[in-house]
Order: C-alpha cells, then structure tokens, then sequence
C-alpha cells in the first residue's frame, strides 16, 4: 500500500514535469538538460522503491543502457573536444537515462490499466490543445512565453503563434497530437466513443495539429492512418476512417492552394508547395550525407558530442539519425535501432495473434512511424520533455505485452 501511494506522487512529479514546468523563465531557457536530470531522479525513485517487484526484462533494458552510456562516454573520451560542454556529458548519459524511465513505464503497466492511460491521453491532448489556443489572447502571452521556445517578445513571432501545447516546439508538439488522434480513432473501433462526440472530439484535435504547422507530423499522420486502415478489420468504421482520411488531405490540400489566411501555421504548409526543398529540408539533407560520409570515411565511432563545434559549423541537429551516427557512429545507431526493433517486434507479434484493437498495437504502430520516418527530422525520442513521455510509454506498452495484459 505504501508503494502505491508513493507511486501515486510519482506520477504527480511525472505530471507537473511534463506540462507544468515552463520552457523559459524570463530569458532563462530551461531545455532538455534540468528535463534530463529530474526524469532520471523520479524514475530511479520508482524503481527504489518497487525493486522487488520488477521482473527481469526491465533490469536487463537498464543494464544494456548502462553499457550503451559507457560506450558513449568512451568515444566522447577518444574524442574529447577543445570546447567542451556540460551537454557533451550528459549527451552520454541518455541510453541510461532512457532505459530507467522505461523500467519505470514497464512498472506502471501492472499498476495501471490501458483504458487509465487511454482517457489521460485523451484529456492531455484536449487540455494541450484549448492551452494551445492562448495564443490568440494577447492577455495571456506572459502565461505562454512561459511554455515557448519562440516567445512573443521575439523579433521575429513566426513560430510564436504556431500550436506547441507546454512542449515548447510545435513539431513535437504536432507528433503527439497525432497519437492523440489514434487513441481517439481507437475509441471508435472498440465502440467506446458516439460517433457525434468522435467526430467533434476529433475535429478539435485535428485543429491543434494543423495550427502547429508541423509538416513532419502531418505526413506521420498520413502514414499512420493509411497504414491503420490497412492493418485492421474492414468495417464501417474502417471506411469512416479513409473517408475521414482521404476527405482532409484533399480539401486541406485545396484550402492551403486557394488561401490567403495570414496565419503563421497556414503559411507554413504553403512553404511546402511553394518550395518542396526548401526551408530546413536542404539542412537535414546535409545531415543524412555527413552521416554517411562519415562512416564512409571510417569513423565508425563517431566524431564524439562536440556540441560547440556542430552548431559553429553546420547549425542546430535536426536529425535523430545525424544525431546518434554523426557522433556516435555504428554503436550510436545500433543503440537507436534497438528501441526500433523492440518497438516492431511488439507490433508484428500483436497483429499476428490478431490483438490490434488494444493501446499498444496504435502507440507502437505511431512510433514506428516516428522513428523510422521522422528520424530524419526532429525526433520524438530526443524532443524536449517528448523523450520521457515516450520512453514511460514504450515501457508501459512492453509491460502490458510482456505480462499478456492484451486481449484479442
């Protein structure tokens, strides 16, 4: 009983990490680096606390995590840069940062029942998206500068106005938004949900993902549900879900052709059209060829996190791939592909004992999606705050299927 309440206010620590601690105090920009940290102090605190109750597969995860960290540190030693940054240690830290907090997702899966996190899903998203619209409320912009990485007192409030939740960035922002949709579409399936209070809920998560902007999200979006509607039982509702599919693109498409709306979200999408490779395409490009040159060249441990000298010379990383090939190499792309393989390994086994209308059949088919597709752009697995919701998740995911909590 004990150990229940104390995971009760771990999850209250999860919560308030997520989407209450702001993303800027003033001109203090907080990141990923104080998200790192204190994800790694509440998941190390739930494992304390519930070790006698963990199976063996989530310490071997910790443990591989932790040979992974060690590896990374080793290449960072070998490659040890002039302009060191405190980022370029912590950097090493992640594959044991993100192994314990998926040990603590596997955990919450036998505390917490799918339909649980399915409704905090759901309301996450509805609650992020309503905060989300503040952004039409001037009276509200000291509020939101707080959870903007591009705030309103910014020279340029591009980005300002596009939907990014308390995430901070709106690409991230728009990739969970697509789950949340996939959560609500499952709804449907197993006849949880009226068809009315779908479609309205729906529509108003639709809105947030199209107001991010995000492009990236918006071909994960596509990805995820011509592959939904092709994975699962033909029904009427799989044909309400093409319908519903094929009728957006379309006249989303036709709008974006026809509109002159001075919307910062809008013009976004018509950058695309207007210029397929332009905008940040080109530099992800150039990430993917450095990858490859690299390795070609016979770096095969990497170039090491020299944050200084990768910013300095090529700008921001973009690409989770560039980011573990890049400086790691083939043991920092190896440690990636890991949390791939696992990721499928759930999906495949799951569609071929037919149990897909569950939470871990739509989390492991969006994040294949992700990691795979928007590997090349910015990574839900290294986003800002994105990383622990996502790692607790898969955890959550694999204890469900690793101790046959999903029916047929």
């Amino acid at each position: 009983m004990f150990c229940i309440r104390l995971t009760r206010v771990w999850l209250f620590g999860f919560i308030a990490l997520i989407f209450l601690m702001p993303v800027a105090i003033g001109s203090l920009q907080l990141l990923n680096e104080p998200v790192l940290i204190v994800s790694l102090l509440l998941s190390s605190l739930l494992l304390w606390i519930n070790y006698p109750l963990f199976p063996r597969f989530p310490f071997v995860v910790v443990i591989a995590g932790g040979v992974f960290s060690v590896a990374f540190l080793l290449v960072l030693i070998v490659y040890l840069p002039k302009s060191f940054l405190i980022k370029d240690l912590v950097e090493c830290f992640k594959p044991l940062i993100y192994s314990v907090i998926f040990a603590s997702g596997f955990h919450l899966s036998a505390q917490y029942s799918q339909e649980s996190v399915i409704k905090f899903i759901l309301v996450a998203g509805v609650c992020s998206v309503a905060f989300s619209y503040l952004v039409f409320v001037p009276q509200a912009y000291p509020l939101v500068d707080m959870y903007k990485a591009r705030q309103s007192t910014d020279a340029n409030t591009f980005h300002f106005f596009r939907f990014s939740g308390t995430l901070g960035f709106p690409g991230g922002f728009g990739y969970w938004l697509v789950l949340v949709l996939q959560v609500a579409l499952l709804q449907l399936y197993r006849k949880k949900i009226r068809l009315l209070k779908f479609f309205v809920l729906y529509a108003f998560l639709l809105s947030g993902l199209v107001l991010s902007g995000s492009r990236g999200a918006f071909a994960i979006y596509l990805a995820v549900n011509l592959a939904t509607i092709f994975f699962l039982p033909r029904n009427r509702i799989s044909w309400v879900s093409a319908l519903i599919l094929l009728s957006g693109v379309f006249g989303f498409v036709i709008f974006l052709l026809a509109s002159e709306v001075e919307m910062q979200a809008i013009m976004h999408f018509q950058r695309v059209l207007e210029d397929p490779t332009g905008g940040t395409f080109a530099h992800r490009a150039g990430e993917l060829e450095r990858v490859y040159q690299s390795l070609a060249d016979g770096y095969v441990l990497g170039n090491g996190p020299n944050n200084f000298y990768i910013k300095e010379m090529y700008g921001p990383i973009e690409s989770v791939y560039y980011f573990y090939g890049y400086k790691f190499g083939f043991i920092g792309l190896l440690y990636y592909f890991l949390w791939v393989a696992l990721a499928a390994y759930i999906l495949i086994k799951l569609f071929l004992t037919g149990r897909k209308l569950n939470f871990a059949f739509f989390f492991c088919l969006w994040a294949l999606a992700n990691m795979l597709i928007a590997g090349v752009s910015n990574s839900i697995t290294e986003e800002y705050k994105s990383f622990f919701m996502f790692f607790l998740l898969l955890g959550f995911v694999s204890g469900c299927f690793h101790c046959g909590l999903l029916k047929k």
